[in-house]
């Protein structure tokens, strides 16, 4: 309609729609955190919630136990897998309850999406907010500046979402020579795709805050390639688009400016981090890796990570001793999270093994250090997203120093599901995500200089972008499954 009719506003009215599309949810979510909507439930049902958290942090306990048998009962594992789904019922049932007993809830006023000219006023002159729509056949671009607003038509939806799957599989399963060439390719011309339809009006910007849709929510928009017919094989050579833009990423432009907006005071200690949590032998590894497949998401093994520690000490040597909270190895427990005040915290750091469930994106979540057979813990070490939702931050920021932490399960009106959305709501002004699967030794190289040039008084997106810039030019991590998998999701 804005093709044949441009003037009238048509542009306007679809970008609000898709704001409504994407953000409702979410921005009902963030609008109840800040009122505190969940003060003053009634007792009983604040402890039927409370019992029903216990029976599933036990019931999933009981289950990495039976897997951990020399020869599993499948029976008792079927039980327990059909008791863990009556309890997660139940655990809904309670939640809508409270949502229609509590007093505040009714009176609540959710807000509007936000409008372009609302938008625009609070883009500083330097930034450019670009919100990707895959539509059914083609894909559409909606570039909102302090100084304009457009709407552009861009390339088939199906050539987008393939060449995102390409580039990302020659690029995440690590530095693969025989891949190089692929990655080059789809990165130029995700770029041309993507982009450079809008370069006219990102002259003079330093900052992009992009809002993906659908599969663009996978890419690392900072990898892609921005000039030339690019044969070079040396990838500090390359252009990249993180050399000439600090990035930051929001699930839409209203949860940005919701975020943004939310002002706090400054908490009284700088960092709380967990690390080098205690995964157990060989064989409570592989049993905790079938049941997380059998019952929570995806199989795998739970290696050590043993520069976890050294990230976290390395950050924490940044700041002075009583500024600092750490929990390592066996105290880096699921106790120790929902036991600590988090909201004295400004940096809340997690560098432990992520769990990505896309069947049940709310058992998605952080692996913490596992009781023990000898140790019979209150928790089950699985930091989940619906006990995200329940913790209370004052953050500037969350880093979720893990594996996939950014991958969530997709959903028409819900933006991307997953942890990211909990800490959100949870009080964090900003979370650090991965996209794939991260190396040990190259995620704590980049995690300290990030911290160091926060130290230093950058903004997030800009201390993230430099730790990126150095790793690349110094080489020993140059290749991009190395600087490039960690994204800024949220105020930069």
């Amino acid at each position: 309609m804005h093709e044949r009719e441009p003037g009238k506003g048509h542009d306007l009215g679809a970008f609000e729609a898709s704001e409504r599309a994407r953000a409702r949810s979410l921005l009902e979510l963030l609008t109840e955190a800040r009122i505190e909507v969940t003060a003053g439930i009634a007792p009983e049902l604040k402890e039927r919630e409370r019992a029903v958290h216990a029976r599933i942090a036990g019931i999933q306990s009981q289950l990495l136990r039976a897997h951990a048998q020399a020869r599993p009962n499948a029976a008792e594992i079927a039980a327990l897998e059909e008791a863990l789904k009556r309890a997660d019922e139940e655990r809904q049932q309670v939640e809508l309850e409270i949502r229609r007993r509590h007093p505040r809830y009714a009176e609540l006023q959710y807000p509007e999406p936000i409008g372009v000219r609302a938008l625009q006023a609070r883009l500083d002159e330097r930034t450019a907010l670009l919100e990707y729509v895959l539509g059914r056949e083609k894909a559409v671009l909606f570039v909102v500046t302090r100084e304009g607003f457009q709407a552009i038509r861009l390339g088939a939806t199906a050539e987008i979402r393939e060449r995102v799957e390409k580039l990302r599989a020659a690029i995440a399963p690590g530095p693969l020579r025989t891949a190089w060439a692929n990655y080059v390719v789809n990165a130029r011309r995700l770029y041309q795709q993507l982009v450079e339809p809008a370069e006219k009006w990102l002259a003079g910007k330093r900052e992009l805050i992009l809002v993906p849709d659908e599969i663009l929510y996978y890419l690392p928009f900072e990898v892609l390639l921005t000039s030339g017919e690019v044969t070079v094989e040396d990838p500090r050579r390359l252009p990249y688009l993180v050399r000439s833009y600090a990035v930051s990423y929001a699930p839409s432009a209203s949860v940005w400016a919701s975020v943004s907006r939310a002002e706090v005071g400054r908490p009284e200690k700088t960092l709380l981090a967990y690390a080098d949590p205690v995964y157990g032998e060989a064989g409570v590894e592989s049993a905790v890796g079938r049941a997380l497949n059998s019952a929570f998401g995806e199989l795998r093994k739970l290696p050590p990570l043993r520069s976890s520690r050294w990230e976290v000490e390395g950050i924490a040597k940044l700041y002075s001793a009583e500024e600092v909270t750490l929990y390592l190895g066996a105290q880096a427990r699921e106790e120790n999270v929902k036991g600590e005040a988090l909201d004295r915290y400004r940096f809340v750091h997690f560098a432990t093994h992520g769990l990505l469930n896309e069947q049940a994106p709310s058992y998605s979540g952080l692996v913490l250090t596992l009781p023990s057979g000898a140790r019979q813990a209150q928790e089950d070490g699985l930091l989940q997203v619906y006990e995200v939702f329940n913790l209370k931050l004052n953050a500037e920021l969350v880093v979720l120093s893990a594996c996939e932490t950014g991958l969530g399960k997709q959903m028409r009106g819900e933006g991307l599901i997953g942890l990211t959305r909990g800490f959100f709501y949870a009080g964090a002004g900003a979370v650090v995500v991965s996209l794939w699967k991260v190396a040990d030794v190259s995620t704590a190289e980049l995690m300290v200089r990030f911290y160091r040039h926060l130290k230093a008084g950058r903004g997030k997106a800009d201390a993230l972008r430099r730790a990126r810039l150095e790793m690349l030019e110094e080489g020993r991590f140059m290749h991009p499954f190395y600087w490039a998998p960690f994204i800024l999701m949220g105020k930069s």
